[in-house]
């Protein structure tokens, strides 16, 4: 039964283009070449290509183009038509999306019930992401990305203390906002027509983070930390060259000291190594891309 399953998919993963008899019958298989008497193809990688006259042929499809004439093609009118329609493997790419993201950070042990609460509330967020990326080849391609991730939350009935360590008890607030620019390196997997393409990808570079706070009075936090993170995305062809994408990123830093400032002093706020700011989360977005 395994067996049978694995062939079934074997010869569908194969099947990519089709031919209509004129009787009425669909042969689905990879046509391999075409000439003004005969067409081969195969409908399995394993079998020995077979050939079908041209003469009892309605019309077939070969999976690369955009479109199927009615008339039918020979190699060179084929070729032809694959350079105008087929994206080039090597070119630029410009990329545009937005999403839910998903702050991994939890709060200190031994935190009070209302600053869990803040904390929860703070892990949901948006980001806005723009990449520019040019592929040397089918497989690799290189670039750069820039997002921007907001976190943003109020919380009644807080206790505890000030940065400046007064204590104090009312409502906090915080509004995060990460800016990360950096060096994408992405691989690039597709079907054979380009009708689809998945893709995996890291980035590496600069996080600058700032936090307008209000405990008691408002503050503004800033710091920045060299961000990693991992990401894989897939792409759906809409038309030639423009294609929509649905993606998943990992990407984390830890900060263990900020840049104080409420207007009036300035300093630094430091965290041990224990209790150092996670800034760790996923991002889920979709968006399109344009190939040029």
């Amino acid at each position: 039964m395994v067996f049978i399953l694995f062939c079934f998919l074997h010869v569908n993963a194969n099947a990519q283009d089709w031919i209509v008899i004129k009787s009425g019958d669909t042969i689905y298989c990879h046509i391999l070449s075409v000439n003004e008497t005969n067409i081969q193809y195969k409908t399995t990688s394993s079998e020995p290509p077979r050939s079908i006259a041209q003469e009892i042929v309605e019309s077939y499809r070969r999976a690369e183009l955009e479109y199927f004439p009615s008339r039918i093609l020979s190699d060179e009118d084929y070729t032809k038509l694959k350079k105008v329609f087929k994206i080039n493997d090597k070119g630029l790419r410009l990329g545009f999306g937005l999403g839910y993201t998903f702050r991994l950070a939890r709060a200190p042990e031994g935190s009070s019930p209302t600053i869990q609460e803040h904390i929860k509330k703070m892990k949901s967020g948006f980001n806005l992401k723009a990449d520019v990326m040019y592929f040397f080849g089918k497989y690799f391609g290189l670039g750069a990305k820039y997002s921007y991730s907001n976190f943003k939350a109020e919380t009644n009935g807080f206790s505890g203390y000030t940065p400046l360590g007064t204590p104090y008890f009312g409502t906090v607030s915080d509004n995060i906002r990460l800016h990360f620019i950096g060096l994408h390196p992405t691989a690039r997997f597709g079907s054979s027509d380009d009708a689809a393409r998945f893709l995996l990808g890291i980035t590496m570079g600069y996080l600058a983070v700032t936090n307008n706070s209000k405990v008691g009075y408002p503050f503004t936090l800033k710091g920045n930390a060299f961000c990693f993170s991992a990401d894989m995305s897939l792409e759906i062809k809409l038309i030639p060259r423009l294609y929509i994408a649905l993606g998943v990123e990992l990407a984390g830093a830890t900060i263990a000291k900020y840049d104080y400032d409420d207007g009036l002093r300035q300093g630094t706020v430091t965290f041990d190594r224990k209790n150092q700011d996670n800034l760790f989360r996923f991002d889920f977005n979709g968006g399109l891309r344009f190939y040029l």
